[in-house]
């Protein structure tokens, strides 16, 4: 309950004169007091002594980024090139999320022999773009690569450009499309606009319709960072169904991205400070071994203590002072707790990044097989999260799109087709624990044979026709291995069924099946 507001004269007098005037006022003094007891539930708002320096704002999150992207990249950057554990934690999230490659399997929407040959056509178009050079508008890097560049860019700028660069069917290409990757700084910034007459408006270089969704991008043609030309000042738009645009999404409305490292910048900072003081007071003390003091007041000459005191010194060497002089050995200051500092620091950089300390530092000490699977179960969390929502939904799925409309143009039958993708294969930490309890999941039904495969980052149909291959070449070839279950340890129809071959005893069946058959 909020307490009655006191009355004072002028709110009589407007009472009596003015009625509305004095409502307002008396509702006023009721919000305020509200206010005030919801601070009071909350410690978190509250404005007492040692949180007045406590900095907020309710601004959004576009307004929040628009002004500090250009300065968190450029931190970010710098950071990567000089700090040894930024530079790690960058790739340590592009090993496990990229790796060697993120596998597209194309696939028949149907199970048609029609459409599964089609999809056999379109595979192969796709694996002789994606696997050359030719799918990069630089023309440097294979579908795999893109990946990793793509990835590295998003951790390390925060977000990341794709345009697609359409070709003519004459380039040479197999198929008319290529990919260029760019960074963030190509977004105009400076073209910003309010919704005009239709709505539309201009927000950090992205173009909205009246609803919000994105019409287009206003790009430089080049990097605006190059000095060699003045064509880096010139934007044009580029439609939305032209680019992509990755970045990871934390507010609601959102329109751009920030680097992942933005909340430790200054910790790192710091400590790449704090390692280079260390350093410095570990050299200044291996310079000074001590003073020598003249004791009845005269000059000390230091060519003649270098040779008195460190011309022949050796370990167990007594020497003796000239008359007059004293010997204060030096005592550099010593910085303790340095390794404790070292260790909270990075453990705070590898929860900022997602990663765990481990793979930050690779620091085993302590590390079991149960805190590190643990440690690692973590971690993986995080990397299929951003496998799934960032490379394979917002890159790889649209680029397939992409390639499916390129490759209708050159003739390639592409209706009915779509694709999967296969993250790469998760390092086990104990094979001989985790294989064992995968096969026991599958034989208690808790998984597919499917699934474990492709947890492991194989392709189930290429596995399968594997297999069916090595086993036409042991049958032809009278082999037999404990790996093949028809013959050791598989179904007890299929070992009674070899069993009865191998005493003749299958074509007497084979011939009582036949007998009662003409009977019938």
């Amino acid at each position: 309950m909020v307490a009655k507001p006191k009355l004072t004269r002028l709110d009589r007098f407007l009472s009596r004169w003015a009625p509305s005037v004095g409502l307002r006022r008396v509702r006023a003094r009721l919000r305020i007091q509200a206010g005030e007891l919801a601070l009071r539930k909350f410690d978190g708002a509250s404005r007492r002594d040692r949180l007045r320096n406590w900095i907020s704002s309710g601004t959004s999150a576009n307004a929040e980024i628009g002004g500090a992207a250009a300065t968190l990249r450029a931190r970010m950057r710098d950071l990567v090139r000089n700090n040894p554990w930024a530079r790690r934690a960058v790739e340590v999230i592009e090993a496990n999320v990229v790796g060697t490659g993120i596998v597209t399997q194309v696939q028949a929407e149907q199970d048609d022999p029609q459409l599964v040959a089609r999809a056999l056509e379109v595979e192969a178009a796709w694996r002789t773009w994606a696997g050359s050079p030719e799918c990069d508008a630089d023309g440097c890097h294979d579908m795999h690569a893109l990946q990793s560049l793509v990835m590295r860019t998003l951790v390390e700028s925060g977000e990341v450009l794709i345009r697609r660069r359409r070709r003519r069917a004459g380039d040479g290409l197999s198929v008319p499309l290529q990919l260029q990757v760019l960074e963030p700084d190509y977004l105009d910034t400076t073209r910003d606009r309010l919704p005009d007459e239709h709505g539309r408006r201009i927000e950090q270089g992205i173009e909205l319709d009246a609803i919000g969704r994105r019409r287009g991008y206003w790009l430089y043609r080049e990097h605006p960072g190059e000095v060699r030309t003045l064509r880096n000042f010139e934007s044009v738009f580029v439609p939305a169904s032209e680019v992509l645009h990755i970045y990871r999404v934390e507010r609601p409305g959102q329109l751009r991205g920030v680097p992942w490292g933005h909340a430790v910048m200054i910790s790192l900072h710091d400590l790449g400070d704090f390692e280079d003081g260390q350093l410095h007071r570990q050299k200044l003390a291996a310079c000074y071994m001590g003073f020598v003091h003249d004791l009845q007041g005269g000059d000390v000459e230091p060519e003649a203590l270098a040779e008195d005191f460190g011309g022949d010194l050796e370990p167990g060497t007594w020497k003796g002072l000239p008359a007059g002089k004293t010997v204060t050995w030096a005592s550099p200051p010593q910085v303790g707790g340095f390794s404790e500092y070292v260790s909270q620091v990075l453990h705070a950089i590898a929860a900022a990044f997602g990663i765990s300390y481990e793979a930050l530092t690779g620091d085993l000490r302590g590390v079991n097989f149960s805190s590190g699977r643990m440690g690692w179960l973590e971690m993986q969390r995080n990397l299929r999260r951003w496998q799934s929502n960032l490379m394979i939904a917002r890159f790889l799925r649209p680029v397939f799109g992409w390639f499916l409309e390129a490759a209708e143009l050159v003739g390639v039958p592409v209706e009915g087709v779509t694709a999967s993708w296969t993250p790469p294969r998760r390092e086990m930490i104990d094979p001989t624990k985790e294989v064992p309890a995968t096969v026991a999941a599958i034989r208690g039904g808790l998984t597919t044979l499917s699934d474990a495969i492709r947890t492991n980052g194989g392709d189930p149909a290429a596995v399968y026709d594997e297999w069916e291959r090595d086993a036409a070449t042991w049958d032809e070839k009278e082999l037999v291995f404990d790996c093949d279950a028809r013959r050791t340890s598989g179904s007890t129809a299929n070992s009674e069924k070899s069993a009865d071959d191998e005493n003749g005893e299958g074509d007497e069946s084979d011939e009582e099946g036949e007998e009662g058959a003409t009977d019938s």
